[in-house]
């Protein structure tokens, strides 16, 4: 039987990193997921998925690939909407933990299809759009890791969500 595999996003920052302007900071410690304006999107229609994204208490947000009775979890945490108006250089900023990486479909073996992904979206989050995917190392696992995604392609348009995607069974 397959292991939880977790993913921790502690700190996410949205902004133009040249600037220093903050667009949008969460930091979990509320221990409230979703944050106040944020949602959670199923978005395969999991009847049984009992393992949403969920906080682990000490300011936290994580998501595991158990409990689900129907296969795939495809579930999104994902920001309001935010305005990237004026701006040329956007930058999402988080600190990342994964554990068990072995099940994420991209080590070397893999032991399931566990995927990690930033997506943003133009339109409330009817559509994504895949613009980092976690190639974490097992050698890292259950280290924090900063990440840095540039989301400069998105500078200059209003009305973005910003979501983590995590899909696996």
């Amino acid at each position: 039987m397959k292991s939880l595999l977790s993913l921790i996003a502690a700190a996410c920052c949205v902004g133009a990193l040249s600037a220093q302007t903050t667009v949008l900071t969460e930091d979990f410690n509320l221990n409230i997921v979703p944050p106040a304006g944020w949602i959670t999107q199923n978005l395969n229609g999991s009847t049984t998925f009992t393992e949403p994204w969920n906080t682990d208490g000490f300011g936290q947000a994580w998501h595991g690939d158990g409990g689900s009775l129907d296969g795939q979890a495809e579930n999104m945490l994902a920001t309001p909407m935010v305005d990237f108006t004026g701006m040329t250089e956007v930058y999402f900023h988080m600190d990342i933990t994964t554990n068990w990486v072995a099940y994420m479909a991209h080590s070397n073996p893999s032991y399931g299809n566990g995927v990690t992904t930033l997506e943003v979206s133009h339109d409330g989050g009817a559509t994504w759009m895949v613009v980092w995917t976690d190639d974490v190392l097992t050698a890292d696992q259950g280290v924090v890791l900063t990440r840095d995604i540039d989301l400069s392609a998105h500078a200059g348009h209003t009305g973005m969500m910003i979501g983590i995607h995590f899909s696996g069974d």
